[in-house]
């Protein structure tokens, strides 16, 4: 346990380095080409809600797959992280531009706005989930206080990864809390794992 511990430390290390040596640029034109390959995936098109993630500094910006959701009719929430027992709730929000400054600096909805139950989903979820990389088998590395490997237990939708394809690694170590996701999006197209 101690030693996947440190190999996913290393590797987020490694990771967070190679972010802040990538060009604007190129970042700028992986963000437009995901957002465009997912918004055309039936599972985007089908979807009643997207869950989403405000991006940190160097992270995916897909504020295009929110856009586009609201512009369809569909719901949008981000999660609200509990740093005191490391919990999170995702809740709705009708635009990027209502969240607010939340815990770790990190853009988030107000306190009072309204909460998706992943229990009572109709399973025609999506779940966008932040990662420093994925592998081919759908396992990735996060920020290591487990926010999500707690949450997405309970939900019933299809779980999505984003990643540039520079970011991917082979085989990541995993402990027996990890979660994988069902399909990864990067710039060169869809990766189905499940």
């Amino acid at each position: 346990m101690q030693q996947i511990k440190f190999e996913k430390d290393r590797l987020r290390a490694e990771i967070r380095e190679k972010r802040k040596a990538l060009s604007s640029d190129i970042k700028l034109a992986a963000e437009e080409k995901m957002c465009r390959i997912f918004t055309d995936l039936a599972t985007f098109r089908f979807s009643d809600t997207v869950l989403l993630f405000a991006p940190l500094k160097y992270e995916l910006d897909l504020t295009k797959i929110a856009e586009t959701a609201v512009l369809k009719g569909k719901k949008i929430a981000y999660p609200k992280c509990d740093s005191s027992d490391y919990t999170m709730t995702f809740r709705y929000v009708s635009s990027p531009a209502d969240l607010v400054e939340g815990a770790y600096g990190i853009m988030e909805p107000a306190d009072n706005a309204p909460i998706y139950d992943p229990e009572s989903s109709t399973g025609h979820d999506v779940c966008i989930i932040p990662a420093m990389t994925y592998d081919r088998f759908g396992y990735r590395i996060g920020y290591g206080k487990g926010y999500y490997d707690r949450w997405l237990p309970k939900f019933k939708g299809t779980k999505a990864g984003f990643i540039m394809t520079d970011f991917m690694s082979e085989k990541l170590p995993r402990g027996k809390f990890d979660n994988s996701v069902d399909i990864i999006v990067t710039e060169r197209g869809i990766i189905t794992v499940k």
